[in-house]
């Protein structure tokens, strides 16, 4: 039987433009992928934080402690380029600007897949070697 080599064991997730755009992210860190590396490592431990601070606003329908985690959010999210996150962040903010609680929990479950979408992406990219000149 044949041996797996390495790549094959570390499956990477497909693109996903819609939850991340990578390139995009790239040139904000002025293509450091070591950066980049950092920022989404850094996301990635935050983010679960965050999220449960906006789950809680929404369950006490606590609006400006929703607004505020949601806006913390799509700003970290902003800066690595993470699509749908922000997207998903910024209704959110606006749901509870807007006083339209009643549909917080549909954008919370919204924005729960979005981080679900992103988080492989994420991870993947700190797993890459980095390319030495």
């Amino acid at each position: 039987m044949l041996e797996p080599n390495a790549a094959a064991r570390h499956t990477t997730p497909p693109a996903d433009p819609e939850a991340w755009d990578r390139a995009e992210a790239l040139r904000v860190v002025d293509g450091e992928e070591d950066l980049l590396k950092e920022l989404a490592g850094i996301f990635l431990a935050e983010s679960p934080q965050r999220l449960t601070q906006i789950r809680e606003s929404v369950e006490r329908s606590d609006r400006e402690a929703l607004r505020r985690a949601a806006h913390g959010l799509k700003g970290s999210a902003s800066q690595i380029a993470a699509v749908g996150v922000t997207r998903a962040s910024a209704s959110l903010e606006l749901i509870a600007r807007e006083d339209r609680m009643g549909e917080a929990a549909a954008g919370l479950a919204s924005l729960e897949a979005e981080i679900d979408r992103l988080a492989p992406l994420l991870d993947a990219c700190r797993q890459e070697p980095t390319v030495t000149s």
